[in-house]
């Protein structure tokens, strides 16, 4: 009789793979509001040339044209140099804000890839040292061998979930994390299954590792989405 641990099916795609390059006329504006100002302004600009009635434009005409109905430019330099301060300080503000948000954002990143690829290591060893372990029991080999081993996979188990609790911990419990998560808290159950599974019969043991597989997939694509993310300051 032949004892499988716990399957799951694989992912083919993240929901991560080049998710951020989607992005709508809304986010652009919202992301680009001095450049937005600007063209706002430049199409004003043309709508007052060809519609030059003082009466009907009001301040905007005393402004825009003298007293002979024409159009002076005046009032244009000065509207753009204060457009130009503005926009300067308002460019200004954000490259700080950004520039802040993308050391941080980076820093974090680092620490998680770190974790991540450490848990993904981890996991990868435990089916090998578990069916060492369940070998030499079963051959009643020497005891303590036995025991060493046991406590060798016993410390394994205990990093594996370590590291599950770390990273589920520095990622936000939300929608857009779903996936990630998921593949985390599969990938620990996968490892618990293993000892709930094989008993001391004798049973074969066998297994694939499609949670691992997918685990590496799905968070090489978050990672890489987050990290042209943090290099745009968000």
């Amino acid at each position: 009789m032949e004892k499988k641990v716990l399957e799951v099916e694989e992912i083919k795609i993240s929901n991560y793979s080049d998710s951020d390059n989607k992005r709508s006329l809304l986010e652009w504006i919202k992301n680009n509001r001095v450049a937005t100002v600007i063209i706002t302004f430049l199409v004003c600009l043309e709508l007052i040339q060809g519609f030059h009635n003082k009466k009907v434009l009001g301040f905007l005409g005393v402004v825009f044209f003298n007293r002979y109905d024409e159009f002076q430019w005046g009032g244009i330099t000065a509207i753009i140099t204060i457009i130009s301060i503005a926009s300067t300080i308002i460019v200004t503000i954000r490259r700080n804000r950004a520039d802040l948000v993308s050391k941080s954002r980076i820093e974090w990143l680092q620490v998680n890839k770190k974790i991540m690829s450490e848990y993904l290591a981890e996991l990868s060893d435990y089916p090998y040292e578990y069916a060492q372990y369940r070998r030499l029991a079963m051959e009643n080999g020497n005891r303590l061998q036995v025991i060493e081993k046991k406590e060798k996979v016993d410390a394994l188990a205990q990093k594996i979930q370590s590291k599950h609790n770390l990273l589920l911990m520095n990622l936000s419990d939300n929608e857009d994390n779903k996936q990630i998560n998921d593949c985390i808290v599969v990938c620990t159950e996968w490892i618990n299954s293993m000892p709930e599974r094989w008993d001391n019969s004798g049973a074969n043991f066998s297994y694939k590792d499609t949670p691992i597989v997918n685990l590496m997939k799905v968070a090489r694509d978050y990672y890489k989405r987050e990290w042209d993310r943090a290099k745009r300051g968000k």
